[in-house]
């Protein structure tokens, strides 16, 4: 009877060796590669594809202006000559030689203020979405971050060179932007680097949303926007800009303002004294043209504001480029103004004061 219940037993340990021995032989055994399949040639050509920017091997993300004109189909060539011209310009008007390089980058090799600074554009980039050699540019260009630099000529301050009015209009987007707001009271409020830099990009951002392109915000932020849409009419005088609109809100507005008059010293007379018909009649036109005004005031407000919401697709099909206003001002003959020459320096000037940091860090080690 043992015999009978054990006698599987024998078979049972044989199946779990031979289990096992299997196991271990395929623990051990390589793994042999998977011979690679020729591959064969296309029956027919591929069709070449015209390549974005981020495809180019030669592309580099760093270079917003670049990477911009590109969007646009700028020619290479063209686009090159002008980054070369333009920083050879800054750099003979701005530090022509090394000693003058060396102070004119002071700020980035002061280890600790620079990587405050540093810290304080990528907050502010990050929040905007200006890039961050625009911000480091920006502030060497215009006074190389010295917080207490100032001209009382225009009224700008701080190392952005702002005017107290148009930071307090930067200011407006910080609660959308950086989700808390930002007080702009007076000009020292403009000398401190980390609100310096936040409303610099709060600009440059507006400005980009409304031309559609970084390029001629740098422009309107170094030379203002009646500097660059003089620029915009004298290359493509056709582009309607909303002038014409403009004047028209001004001259409607004005002539509002003489009827309102009109009208009240009218009601102040006939409150005090007899009324006549000749103060009806009078009354009656002031408010008329009153009215008119505010109509025809309304009617040219509406119509340029569409105008400007259609801007940056109207520059954009009519091939208005900052590169475009470029070589429009050297075909004229003489120095391209400084204004429309930045956004095609920023990288050199971005690049050197890179150099300069790693330069003093290096000394340091």
């Amino acid at each position: 009877m043992r015999m009978n219940k054990n006698r599987f037993l024998p078979r049972i340990v044989a199946g779990l060796l031979a289990v096992g021995g299997i196991a271990a032989l395929v623990e051990r055994e390589p793994v042999k590669p998977v011979a690679e399949k020729p591959i064969s040639k296309p029956e027919k050509p591929i069709e070449k594809k015209e390549l974005g920017p981020e495809s180019d091997p030669k592309f580099c993300a760093e270079h917003p202006i670049e990477a911009e004109l590109r969007s646009h189909k700028v020619p290479l060539d063209k686009m090159q000559a002008a980054l070369e011209s333009a920083a050879e310009l800054i750099r003979s008007h701005r530090y022509g030689d090394a000693k003058n390089e060396e102070k004119y980058f002071g700020a980035c090799r002061d280890t600790e203020r620079w990587a405050s600074i540093q810290k304080s554009i990528h907050y502010a980039s990050e929040k905007t979405g200006v890039p961050e050699r625009v911000l480091i540019a920006m502030g060497l260009i215009e006074s190389q971050f010295k917080e207490e630099a100032e001209r009382s000529d225009t009224s700008v301050y701080g190392p952005y060179q702002m005017t107290l009015e148009t930071a307090q209009e930067a200011a407006k987007d910080a609660k959308a932007c950086f989700e808390f707001p930002i007080e702009v009271n007076t000009s020292d409020d403009l000398k401190e680097t980390k609100i310096a830099v936040r409303l610099a990009a709060l600009r440059l951002h507006a400005l980009e949303k409304q031309y559609g392109q970084l390029g001629l915000a740098i422009i309107d932020y170094a030379g203002g926007r009646v500097g660059l849409e003089q620029k915009i009419k004298e290359a493509f005088p056709k582009i309607d800009l909303g002038e014409k609109d403009w004047t028209d809100m001004q001259r409607h507005h004005a002539a509002e303002l003489q009827a309102q008059k009109q009208r009240d010293a009218i009601l102040k007379r006939m409150k005090g004294g007899r009324v006549t018909d000749v103060d009806r009649q009078a009354l009656r036109r002031a408010i008329g043209a009153f009215e008119a005004a505010g109509m025809a005031y309304t009617k040219a407000k509406v119509s340029w504001k569409q105008k400007r919401a259609d801007l940056p697709k109207v520059l954009s099909d009519a091939g208005v480029t900052a590169l475009a206003l470029y070589e429009h001002e050297k075909a004229k003959g003489g120095e391209v103004p400084h204004s429309i020459t930045y956004p095609f320096a920023l990288d050199a000037i971005a690049e050197r004061a890179e150099h300069h940091a790693k330069q003093i860090e290096a000394a340091a080690e």
